[in-house]
């Protein structure tokens, strides 16, 4: 037979509440999370039945006696007209159930000249459920307790329905006719309230767990993301990248705020390179940090048409001039490009020009923008030498390949080339700081590209600001250059980072999340180790991303 619980804040259960049987003692979770109820729909109107699942009035969300809801009617739900009652929740999809909370109507409110208004708290109830909202199954019929406090002070919950993991999206409670609806009469026995109400309703999700095997995996492909708090990564997988065919694995982590490994097995796939891809986030090709140099040269190649002295176009994307912080560049000259050979060495496939700068990623990728710093030598506080930053530019693009020394450049077909932006690119004017931001942000639109050349221009009055300085100098160049995509964070030869690590293999099925849980062994206490995988009709294998411990018990959970 099902059973009911019924909650009193000194502990116990006077059995001659219920017809039914009781369970005393309290819920083992020792903290929750209730699902979002998306729409409330009532048959009466009255007051906004959204009350009741707002959090309005309630102390806390513990899942114990000791989530309490206030006093105050205005945070309450009640009905209009007269019985029946009814009011349905909408969870927005079909969720499977654990316990349905109910806080009943516990209004202080108690004029001199009429019955206190706690007896307008539903009695006798209905409580049936749907997945699609076409067809209800009833899963409670019989007495709602009366609010324990009798609106004489904030209340526990009256009253907790175990759904017993049934999926459901539609819940609904009806009261019956009068006088059964609401307490009056059974507290009071005269008067007229048609109306009926409640404090606070709250649902939890039940924990379903899928059987797994543990496995010792062998060549098991590793691949560490940033782990941005919050940031879904996904692990792509893909025979070629040129051209790309990238796919998704099914594997994801979610970010913590700190790096974090993806594991997968590889056995069961003919891929060759692995990557984890951004969801929602663009992020800086070649990832730089202070750890690194603020160098995006993992990534990303360059090469130029001259390079004057130590100005050399590797500077460009080593982050040699990068100051703390990863967002200005200083003025150190040695650290940036710097071109002397104006219209001297065309590149051919291009727009013509005086001089040019090619960049090449390491794949095709969706380019979210280009960002720019200007040349930023600073010798004098005027013009010399940020003057000599590229003014009149052209960027294009494209994803064909062959062109240059050993044919591993962009394409030397004018017809392969895309233009993304004409225009003058910002210069540094006096007066002159020590550091200097980013002066340009070429928006790419996440347009795909491998390869783009800034060119620019082959007039010696716009290849630069020298007007400013001035002295007729035809030289240019700039201070750094980086790419931002919301895709690609780490792309791998598998080869170079196969391990051996437990896993955990289980069959999946489509439309169905599962998340990898770890608890110290023996407690309980689990919570989500990171992992996640969307379901497929095939056995998948979920790694603890901080490594396999035999100190703790493992469990995949569906979501």
């Amino acid at each position: 037979m099902t059973m009911y619980k019924r909650y009193f804040s000194t502990g116990w259960i006077p059995s001659w509440m219920w017809s039914l049987p009781v369970l005393a003692g309290l819920s083992s979770a020792v903290f929750a999370d209730h699902l979002d109820v998306t729409a409330v729909s009532s048959s009466s109107g009255g007051v906004d039945w959204l009350k009741t699942v707002d959090d309005s009035g309630m102390s806390g969300d513990t899942r114990t006696l000791s989530d309490l809801h206030d006093t105050d009617g205005a945070n309450m739900g009640l009905s209009a007209g007269g019985p029946p009652h009814w009011v349905r929740y909408d969870l927005g999809q079909a969720l499977p159930i654990d316990e349905m909370w109910i806080w009943n109507y516990n209004n202080d409110f108690a004029p001199p000249t009429e019955p206190p208004h706690y007896v307008k708290g539903m009695k006798e109830i209905t409580i049936d459920y749907s997945e699609d909202g076409s067809g209800f199954t009833t899963i409670f019929a019989g007495r709602l307790p009366v609010a324990q406090e009798r609106g004489t002070a904030p209340g526990a919950v009256d009253m907790v329905v175990p759904f017993n993991a049934v999926s459901a999206r539609f819940i609904r409670i009806t009261t019956d006719q009068d006088p059964d609806h609401n307490y009056l009469l059974f507290e009071v026995g005269v008067g007229n309230y048609p109306n009926s109400g409640l404090s606070e309703v709250r649902f939890y999700k039940a924990t379903l767990t899928v059987t797994s095997l543990q496995v010792a995996a062998s060549n098991v492909v590793q691949v560490v993301v940033p782990g941005d708090d919050g940031v879904r990564y996904n692990l792509e997988c893909a025979t070629s990248i040129h051209p790309p065919n990238w796919v998704e694995t099914g594997i994801f982590v979610v970010g913590t705020g700190a790096p974090t490994t993806i594991y997968h097995t590889n056995n069961n796939d003919s891929a060759t390179y692995y990557r984890g891809a951004a969801v929602g986030l663009e992020a800086i090709l070649g990832i730089p940090t202070e750890e690194n140099g603020w160098s995006t040269e993992a990534r990303v190649s360059v090469r130029a048409s001259s390079e004057f002295q130590t100005g050399f176009a590797p500077n460009l994307i080593n982050g040699s001039g990068i100051v703390a912080g990863g967002l200005e560049h200083g003025i150190n000259a040695a650290t940036m490009w710097f071109a002397n050979l104006f219209n001297g060495n065309p590149r051919g496939g291009t727009v013509a020009g005086g001089h040019w700068v090619e960049f090449k990623l390491n794949e095709p990728l969706p380019i979210g923008s280009m960002q720019i710093w200007n040349y930023a030598n600073r010798i004098a506080p005027n013009w010399q030498w940020t003057g000599l930053g590229i003014k009149s530019a052209t960027i294009q693009y494209t994803t064909t390949g062959g062109g240059g020394p050993g044919g591993e450049w962009g394409s030397d077909n004018p017809g392969d080339w895309t233009t993304q932006w004409q225009g003058n690119l910002a210069a540094y004017p006096p007066p002159h700081p020590t550091t200097y931001p980013m002066s340009d942000e070429i928006d790419f639109g996440n347009t795909v590209a491998q390869y783009v050349v800034l060119t620019a221009s082959g007039d010696s009055a716009e290849v630069n600001y020298a007007s400013e300085i001035p002295l007729g100098l035809t030289l240019a160049g700039l201070s750094e250059v980086r790419f931002s995509s919301a895709v690609s964070y780490a792309l791998d030869n598998p080869g170079d980072m196969l391990v051996d690590e437990t896993g955990f293999q289980f069959l999946s099925e489509s439309g169905k999340t599962y998340t990898l849980q770890r608890a110290p062994t023996g407690t309980q206490n689990f919570v989500n180790a990171g992992s996640f995988a969307d379901g497929n009709d095939g056995e998948m294998v979920l790694f603890d991303p901080a490594g396999y411990s035999a100190a703790n018990d493992y469990r995949i959970v569906i979501e």
